[in-house]
Protein backbone atom coordinates (compact mmCIF):
# COMPACT_ATOMS: atom_id res chain seq x y z
CA UNK A 1 0.00 0.00 0.00
CA UNK A 2 1.39 3.40 -0.97
CA UNK A 3 1.21 6.53 1.16
CA UNK A 4 -1.37 8.03 -1.21
CA UNK A 5 -3.54 4.91 -1.12
CA UNK A 6 -3.39 4.84 2.68
CA UNK A 7 -4.30 8.53 2.89
CA UNK A 8 -7.22 8.01 0.50
CA UNK A 9 -8.51 4.98 2.43
CA UNK A 10 -8.18 6.83 5.73
CA UNK A 11 -10.01 9.83 4.31
CA UNK A 12 -12.87 7.68 2.99
CA UNK A 13 -13.32 5.85 6.30
CA UNK A 14 -13.03 9.08 8.27
CA UNK A 15 -15.60 10.93 6.20
CA UNK A 16 -18.02 8.01 6.49
CA UNK A 17 -17.53 7.91 10.27
CA UNK A 18 -18.26 11.62 10.61
CA UNK A 19 -21.81 10.88 9.47
CA UNK A 20 -22.22 9.34 12.93
CA UNK A 21 -20.48 12.18 14.77
CA UNK A 22 -22.12 13.39 17.95
CA UNK A 23 -22.62 17.17 18.29
CA UNK A 24 -20.60 19.34 18.16
CA UNK A 25 -19.32 16.92 15.51
CA UNK A 26 -15.69 16.33 16.44
CA UNK A 27 -15.94 12.73 17.68
CA UNK A 28 -17.63 9.64 16.28
CA UNK A 29 -18.65 6.56 18.31
CA UNK A 30 -16.86 4.28 15.81
CA UNK A 31 -13.64 5.28 14.01
CA UNK A 32 -12.44 2.40 11.78
CA UNK A 33 -9.69 4.62 10.36
CA UNK A 34 -7.80 4.24 13.65
CA UNK A 35 -7.68 0.49 13.05
CA UNK A 36 -6.54 1.00 9.47
CA UNK A 37 -3.74 3.32 10.61
CA UNK A 38 -2.40 0.85 13.17
CA UNK A 39 -2.58 -2.06 10.75
CA UNK A 40 -0.71 -0.08 8.08
CA UNK A 41 2.14 0.70 10.47
CA UNK A 42 2.34 -2.87 11.76
CA UNK A 43 2.30 -4.40 8.28
CA UNK A 44 4.32 -1.85 6.29
CA UNK A 45 6.41 -0.12 8.94
CA UNK A 46 6.46 3.26 10.66
CA UNK A 47 7.28 4.92 7.34
CA UNK A 48 3.51 4.84 6.66
CA UNK A 49 2.96 7.56 9.26
CA UNK A 50 2.83 10.18 6.52
CA UNK A 51 -0.17 8.54 4.85
CA UNK A 52 -1.96 8.38 8.21
CA UNK A 53 -1.23 12.04 8.93
CA UNK A 54 -2.29 13.22 5.48
CA UNK A 55 -5.53 11.23 5.51
CA UNK A 56 -6.43 12.40 9.01
CA UNK A 57 -5.58 16.01 8.19
CA UNK A 58 -7.78 15.96 5.09
CA UNK A 59 -10.70 14.49 7.05
CA UNK A 60 -10.46 17.27 9.63
CA UNK A 61 -9.93 20.02 7.09
CA UNK A 62 -12.84 18.88 4.93
CA UNK A 63 -15.23 20.02 7.65
CA UNK A 64 -13.42 23.24 8.60
CA UNK A 65 -12.84 26.70 7.19
CA UNK A 66 -9.59 27.28 5.34
CA UNK A 67 -7.92 29.72 7.70
CA UNK A 68 -4.76 29.59 9.78
CA UNK A 69 -6.47 28.55 13.01
CA UNK A 70 -8.49 25.76 11.36
CA UNK A 71 -5.49 24.42 9.45
CA UNK A 72 -3.40 24.43 12.62
CA UNK A 73 -6.13 22.63 14.55
CA UNK A 74 -6.51 20.02 11.79
CA UNK A 75 -2.75 19.46 11.85
CA UNK A 76 -2.68 19.04 15.64
CA UNK A 77 -5.57 16.55 15.60
CA UNK A 78 -3.98 14.65 12.72
CA UNK A 79 -0.71 14.63 14.63
CA UNK A 80 -2.48 13.12 17.62
CA UNK A 81 -3.97 10.37 15.49
CA UNK A 82 -0.58 9.66 13.93
CA UNK A 83 1.19 9.55 17.30
CA UNK A 84 -1.49 7.17 18.53
CA UNK A 85 -0.88 4.77 15.64
CA UNK A 86 2.89 4.97 16.23
CA UNK A 87 2.43 4.36 19.96
CA UNK A 88 0.12 1.41 19.33
CA UNK A 89 2.54 -0.12 16.83
CA UNK A 90 5.43 0.29 19.26
CA UNK A 91 3.52 -1.29 22.14
CA UNK A 92 2.42 -4.25 20.02
CA UNK A 93 5.90 -4.81 18.54
CA UNK A 94 7.52 -4.73 21.98
CA UNK A 95 5.09 -7.36 23.20
CA UNK A 96 6.78 -10.79 23.54
CA UNK A 97 5.89 -13.09 20.67
CA UNK A 98 5.25 -10.43 18.03
CA UNK A 99 4.75 -10.93 15.17
CA UNK A 100 2.14 -13.58 15.75
CA UNK A 101 -1.00 -14.67 13.97
CA UNK A 102 -3.33 -13.92 16.90
CA UNK A 103 -3.86 -17.66 17.12
CA UNK A 104 -3.69 -17.95 20.91
CA UNK A 105 -6.14 -16.45 23.34
CA UNK A 106 -3.39 -14.71 25.30
CA UNK A 107 -2.10 -13.08 22.10
CA UNK A 108 -5.55 -11.70 21.33
CA UNK A 109 -6.08 -10.38 24.87
CA UNK A 110 -2.63 -8.77 24.93
CA UNK A 111 -3.20 -7.15 21.55
CA UNK A 112 -6.64 -5.86 22.54
CA UNK A 113 -5.27 -4.28 25.71
CA UNK A 114 -2.15 -2.66 24.27
CA UNK A 115 -3.46 -1.54 20.88
CA UNK A 116 -6.93 -0.59 22.09
CA UNK A 117 -7.58 1.04 25.48
CA UNK A 118 -3.97 1.98 26.25
CA UNK A 119 -2.66 3.32 22.93
CA UNK A 120 -5.99 5.00 22.17
CA UNK A 121 -5.56 7.41 25.07
CA UNK A 122 -3.32 9.54 22.84
CA UNK A 123 -5.55 10.98 20.13
CA UNK A 124 -8.61 11.80 22.27
CA UNK A 125 -6.47 13.60 24.84
CA UNK A 126 -4.57 15.75 22.35
CA UNK A 127 -7.66 16.34 20.24
CA UNK A 128 -10.10 17.38 22.94
CA UNK A 129 -7.56 19.55 24.76
CA UNK A 130 -6.81 21.36 21.49
CA UNK A 131 -10.52 21.86 20.79
CA UNK A 132 -11.10 23.17 24.30
CA UNK A 133 -8.10 25.51 24.10
CA UNK A 134 -9.51 27.08 20.93
CA UNK A 135 -13.03 27.30 22.32
CA UNK A 136 -14.49 24.72 19.92
CA UNK A 137 -15.91 22.78 22.86
CA UNK A 138 -16.74 24.03 26.33
CA UNK A 139 -15.12 22.62 29.47
CA UNK A 140 -18.40 20.90 30.30
CA UNK A 141 -18.41 19.16 26.90
CA UNK A 142 -14.81 17.98 27.17
CA UNK A 143 -15.34 14.77 29.22
CA UNK A 144 -18.14 13.49 26.97
CA UNK A 145 -16.23 14.39 23.79
CA UNK A 146 -13.11 12.66 25.13
CA UNK A 147 -15.02 9.52 26.08
CA UNK A 148 -16.78 9.35 22.70
CA UNK A 149 -13.49 9.90 20.85
CA UNK A 150 -11.69 7.25 22.91
CA UNK A 151 -14.53 4.75 22.48
CA UNK A 152 -14.60 5.30 18.72
CA UNK A 153 -10.85 4.79 18.35
CA UNK A 154 -10.82 1.70 20.58
CA UNK A 155 -13.67 0.10 18.65
CA UNK A 156 -12.00 0.98 15.35
CA UNK A 157 -8.74 -0.66 16.41
CA UNK A 158 -10.32 -3.76 17.91
CA UNK A 159 -12.65 -4.36 14.97
CA UNK A 160 -10.45 -3.45 12.01
CA UNK A 161 -6.79 -4.06 12.87
CA UNK A 162 -7.04 -7.81 13.68
CA UNK A 163 -8.98 -8.41 10.47
CA UNK A 164 -6.35 -6.67 8.33
CA UNK A 165 -3.48 -8.45 10.10
CA UNK A 166 -5.09 -11.85 9.60
CA UNK A 167 -5.89 -11.33 5.94
CA UNK A 168 -2.31 -10.23 5.26
CA UNK A 169 -0.97 -13.61 6.38
CA UNK A 170 0.16 -16.22 3.82
CA UNK A 171 -2.76 -18.20 2.49
CA UNK A 172 -2.63 -21.83 3.67
CA UNK A 173 -6.17 -23.14 3.90
CA UNK A 174 -6.14 -23.31 7.71
CA UNK A 175 -5.10 -19.67 8.05
CA UNK A 176 -7.61 -18.53 5.48
CA UNK A 177 -10.38 -20.32 7.35
CA UNK A 178 -9.27 -18.84 10.66
CA UNK A 179 -9.11 -15.37 9.15
CA UNK A 180 -12.64 -15.75 7.80
CA UNK A 181 -14.13 -17.09 11.02
CA UNK A 182 -12.53 -14.29 13.04
CA UNK A 183 -13.12 -11.37 10.69
CA UNK A 184 -16.72 -12.26 9.82
CA UNK A 185 -17.94 -11.77 13.41
CA UNK A 186 -15.88 -8.57 13.64
CA UNK A 187 -17.57 -7.22 10.52
CA UNK A 188 -21.01 -8.17 11.83
CA UNK A 189 -20.21 -6.50 15.16
CA UNK A 190 -19.15 -3.30 13.42
CA UNK A 191 -22.30 -3.18 11.29
CA UNK A 192 -24.47 -3.95 14.32
CA UNK A 193 -22.80 -1.23 16.40
CA UNK A 194 -23.33 1.36 13.68
CA UNK A 195 -26.94 0.28 13.12
CA UNK A 196 -27.68 0.40 16.86
CA UNK A 197 -26.18 3.86 17.15
CA UNK A 198 -28.13 5.20 14.16
CA UNK A 199 -31.38 3.72 15.49
CA UNK A 200 -30.79 5.17 18.98
CA UNK A 201 -29.82 8.57 17.63
CA UNK A 202 -32.86 8.77 15.35
CA UNK A 203 -35.15 7.60 18.15
CA UNK A 204 -33.81 10.25 20.52
CA UNK A 205 -34.13 12.92 17.83
CA UNK A 206 -37.76 12.00 17.22
CA UNK A 207 -38.45 11.93 20.96
CA UNK A 208 -36.99 15.41 21.43
CA UNK A 209 -38.93 16.72 18.44
CA UNK A 210 -42.18 15.17 19.69
CA UNK A 211 -41.63 16.62 23.14
CA UNK A 212 -40.99 20.04 21.67
CA UNK A 213 -44.16 19.88 19.56
CA UNK A 214 -46.26 18.81 22.55
CA UNK A 215 -44.87 21.60 24.71
CA UNK A 216 -45.37 24.16 21.94
CA UNK A 217 -48.97 23.03 21.42
CA UNK A 218 -49.68 23.19 25.15
CA UNK A 219 -48.25 26.69 25.45
CA UNK A 220 -50.23 27.77 22.39
CA UNK A 221 -53.49 26.56 23.94
CA UNK A 222 -52.68 28.29 27.23
CA UNK A 223 -52.02 31.56 25.43
CA UNK A 224 -55.31 31.25 23.54
CA UNK A 225 -57.19 30.79 26.82
CA UNK A 226 -55.51 33.83 28.35
CA UNK A 227 -56.44 35.93 25.34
Amino acid sequence: MSQVALAAAYFALGRASLLLAIPPGFAAPVWPAAGLALAALLLRGNKMWLGVFLGHFLVNQSTSAFDAASVALSAVIAGGGTLQALAGARLVRRSPGFPNSLARGQDIVKFMLLAGPIACLTSPTLGTLSLAALGKISPSELPFSWATWWEGDVLGVLLVTPALLLWDLPRPASRTNRAFFITAPLAVTLVAAVAAFVFTRDHETRSVADGFRIEATTRHHLLEKEV
